[in-house]
This record gives structure tokens, C-alpha cells and sequence, in this order.
């Protein structure tokens, strides 16, 4: 709540001063044309966007650090998985919510003819920072969700956390080009849309099931979900069957899928062998 409202605050001060922002591409169009200088409605104007983008830097900042104290919290710990899995749900939740206020204010501070002012450099140095600062949340999330993944296993909100620090990375990056190369933030949409759907068609092509299961499997020392496994398609039978340790255990009746459909049926499954075989 401190965060939302700091936020809050740095919006309602560029508002209070700028009530107006459809005339701010006019201001700069009207000023750059002429030779003595700049009006004060553009300065305060892009005072107010340094002092934004300071702003922002500043909570990222001290996310961060907070970030740093889970982590060793979290290495010099025991764990429950819940906890984990509450660390990465908030970590990905929170770089979802600064990208998107940190990508909708370069659209509305680096439209029209803001990119040639000559005063500039310390406002898109601002963002420069802003984009590193959002590069350390994605890598804290790649270490968190990698350190999920070592103790639990992969499952596909894993995998798509992966994909969704990739894309990130490369969106991040497109910002820079934006800056240092005068772009539009079409430009940034239009590059960074065309490759996740790159990145979506390669990932639709692999069997993720199957790939899964071959990883669980081969790693005994971290949890394994048998519930989640005997649910997976038919390619990841084989893998099981050559497990009877694993499948030949007793199902804990109230994790596993579609169990109170099979006891209705009156079939008494004892384990997950039963349970494959059922299927």
C-alpha cells in the first residue's frame, strides 16, 4: 500500500501541474520553432517527468533491497512450498505492474517532439536507469523461480515465468533502441508483440508434458507431484511405467484429479498404476 501510494502521489503531482496533456505536443511543436528558448509550461513539463521517473527509480530501489532480505531469508531457511510459491507469485505481480506504469508514462513523456529536446539527457538517463533497475527485478525472479524449480520441479506456470523474463529482457531492451534511436512507441509494440509470438510458436512446438515428466522423474532429491504427473498426456505413460517404484505407492485420495468423479463410479483405485490404467 506504501508503493500504490507513492505512486499515486508522483501521478496526481504530474496532474495537478499538467491538467491538460493533450496540448503537451503542441507546447513542444510551438516552442521548438522558436530561437529564444522554451516556454515555462515545457520546462515544468519535463521537470515533472524527472522528478516521476525519480520517483519511481527510487521505490524500485527499495524493492529491491526488500527483494535481497527475502532472498536471504529464504537461502538460510526452511521453506514451506506455499512460501515459495507466494515469493514468486508477488515478484512477478509487482515487475508486471512497474513495466506497465513505467512503459505507459514513456508513452505519454516520449511522444511528439520530446525525443529532440535538447535538454533531455538527464530525463532519459532517468529511464535508462528506470529499464536497469527493472532488469535486477527480472533477474531476482529468474534466481526465485529457478530456486522453485530446484526444489519443486518444473510445471508449466514455471516454464511460462521463464518465457515471461525472456520476453522482458528483450521488451527492456527495446526501450533502449527507443531512447538512444528516436523510436515510437509503436516501434516498441510492434517489435516486442512480433517476438513473443516468435517465442510462443517455438515454445507450442515442444512437448512440454513429456518434457516435464523426463525432468521430474530424473531428479529424486526434489519434490515430486506423482498427482500432477498421472494427469499429464499419454506421452509421459512409458516414463512412468518404467517407475513402478513410484507408481506402485498408495494415491493420497484427496490430492489427486478426478478422484470423487472415480469414487462415484464406485471404482476403488489404490494406486496411481490403478490410476493410469484407469485412464
Amino acid at each position: 500500500w506504501v508503493i500504490y501510494s507513492i505512486i499515486g502521489g508522483l501521478f496526481s503531482y504530474i496532474f495537478i501541474f499538467e491538467p491538460k496533456l493533450n496540448y503537451i505536443k503542441h507546447w513542444f511543436e510551438e516552442n521548438l520553432n522558436r530561437k529564444k528558448g522554451y516556454s515555462s509550461k515545457a520546462l515544468t513539463f519535463i521537470k515533472s517527468t524527472k522528478i516521476t521517473f525519480i520517483g519511481l527509480n527510487f521505490i524500485l530501489v527499495l524493492t529491491i533491497i526488500s527483494q535481497y532480505f527475502d532472498f536471504y531469508t529464504l537461502l538460510t531457511n526452511v521453506n514451506s512450498y506455499e512460501e515459495v510459491k507466494t515469493m514468486v507469485h508477488q515478484s512477478t505481480y509487482f515487475i508486471l505492474i512497474a513495466l506497465s506504469i513505467g512503459i505507459i508514462l514513456v508513452g505519454i513523456f516520449f511522444k511528439g517532439q520530446i525525443l529532440f529536446f535538447n535538454k533531455r539527457k538527464t530525463l532519459t538517463q532517468s529511464t535508462k536507469i528506470w529499464i536497469g533497475l527493472n532488469a535486477i527485478l527480472a533477474l531476482n525472479l529468474l534466481f526465485i523461480n529457478s530456486y522453485y524449480i530446484y526444489h519443486y520441479n518444473l510445471a508449466y506456470k514455471r516454464i511460462g515465468i521463464i518465457l515471461f523474463i525472456i520476453i522482458l529482457i528483450y521488451s527492456l531492451y527495446q526501450l533502449i533502441v527507443l531512447l538512444d534511436y528516436r523510436k515510437t512507441i509503436s516501434f516498441l509494440a510492434n517489435s516486442t508483440l512480433k517476438f513473443s509470438l516468435i517465442i510462443c510458436l517455438f515454445a507450442s512446438l515442444l512437448n512440454w508434458d513429456y518434457l516435464i515428466a523426463k525432468w521430474n522423474l530424473s531428479r529424486p532429491q526434489a519434490y515430486l507431484d506423482m498427482n500432477f504427473l498421472v494427469t499429464r498426456n499419454y506421452s509421459t505413460l512409458k516414463l512412468l511405467q518404467e517407475r513402478p517404484d513410484l507408481i506402485d505407492k498408495p494415491i493420497n485420495h484427496y490430492d489427486i484429479n478426478y478422484w470423487a468423479e472415480i469414487k462415484s463410479k464406485g471404482q476403488e483405485i489404490i494406486t496411481y498404476r490403478n490410476y493410469i490404467n484407469y485412464r
